[in-house]
């Protein structure tokens, strides 16, 4: 149950971080309507990187060193899953302008995830923390 509601999370940042840079990027490039096949993309790349997530990240405790390996792997694999469904879905030219673009966008969506994960965990642990405190005191 713990690693389905692991995947149900890490799908719900991925999906939403990636809506955010198609928005932004569509937005800038004066696009003012999305195919609805659009969407699905979407929701396919956020279900195939939510699983190299569980595989490469799974929700527990790994040493400094091995954590930054396992960093850069799952980077490394996030970004080749979107590069290839990307240039599949036609989101951008595979030209070195529009691959370093995509590798902006990828790095963009990677950041948002992180950064929400961080803020998570951070307020599950002063949760934590504060039910103890009160424990300590009640006892």
């Amino acid at each position: 149950m713990k690693q389905l509601r692991y995947f149900i999370n890490m799908f719900t940042k991925i999906t939403t971080g990636t809506l955010l840079i198609c928005a932004v990027i569509t937005t800038l490039n004066g696009i003012k309507v999305w195919e609805t096949a659009v969407l699905w993309q979407i929701a396919a790349i956020g279900l195939a990187t939510s699983a190299v997530t569980l595989i490469v990240l799974p929700d527990r405790e790994f040493s400094r060193r091995e954590n930054i390996i396992r960093y850069i792997i799952h980077y490394i694999l996030i970004s080749a899953i979107i590069l290839a469904a990307g240039w599949k879905f036609g989101w951008y030219n595979a030209t070195p302008v529009g691959c370093i673009s995509m590798l902006i966008s990828v790095a963009a969506v990677y950041g948002f995830t992180c950064l929400s994960n961080r803020i998570s965990e951070k307020r599950s642990a002063d949760e934590l923390n504060k039910a103890l405190e009160r424990r300590r005191k009640n006892k």
